[in-house]
């Protein structure tokens, strides 16, 4: 057997054949390989943790059930950032009752953050909170059609041709917003910002997403 036949690390296409093939544990590496992504999407939405991984099952429950008819035409990450964004639009319908805006009380209060730590000094990770409550509280202040843009386009780091796919806009209206949100954020903090580390998951968080999401398709088999 051929390294990249086993290999975490494998093209897209190489894991999408083995799951089409009925190797369906190879999933998991596709669920591994996207969930951050997706967590971004849901979080830009203002879904609380626990609505944002019921949507992220219900996405990879729906891309592995239509896995075939994935072309290959735009990226694996685009596809699932689609179905992800199906899955919020609907949402916001059935779980309005349960919908809330990620709340400072979040990082203070919980024992495991959904967000990843990175920073290792006691005085810097109070500044990462409180950077982080500013960039939150002022990309909810921005209009969707353009939060999506920039969530996309810096938070997710997807190029222009692959926002434009996404949703649905040409690549010139998606140049128009980001700029018009970068401009939106500037104006609503006063100073330059970073968002590259907004909105990560906890290792102990994906490891939940991850399990989750395999329980839900080999529950599949058995009914």
């Amino acid at each position: 057997m051929l390294l990249s036949e086993t290999n975490e690390n494998a093209p897209d296409g190489e894991i999408i054949a083995r799951v089409l093939a009925g190797n369906k544990e190879s999933f998991e590496i596709i669920v591994k390989r996207y969930d951050h992504y997706l967590y971004k999407v849901g979080s830009s939405y203002g879904y609380s943790h626990d609505d944002i991984e019921d949507l992220i099952q219900e996405t990879f429950l729906q891309a592995y059930l239509h896995l075939g008819s994935f072309e290959g035409r735009a990226s694996l990450k685009s596809w699932l950032i689609h179905i992800m964004l199906h899955q919020c639009y609907h949402g916001q319908r059935k779980m309005s009752s349960r919908m809330e805006i990620l709340s400072s009380d979040l990082l203070e209060n919980e024992d495991i953050s959904p967000y990843e730590e990175t920073a290792k000094d006691g005085e810097q990770i109070i500044e990462n909170k409180e950077l982080h409550r500013v960039l939150h509280d002022a990309i909810f202040q921005i209009p969707e059609d353009y939060r999506m843009v920039f969530v996309l386009r810096i938070i997710n780091g997807m190029n222009t041709i692959e926002t434009a796919e996404v949703l649905h806009i040409s690549t010139e209206n998606v140049k128009v917003r980001l700029n018009r949100a970068r401009k939106m954020l500037q104006d609503l903090i006063g100073m330059n910002y970073d968002v590259s580390d907004l909105f990560h998951l906890h290792p102990h968080h994906r490891e939940s997403i991850a399990r989750r999401g395999m329980q839900a398709i080999t529950a599949l088999s058995k009914n």
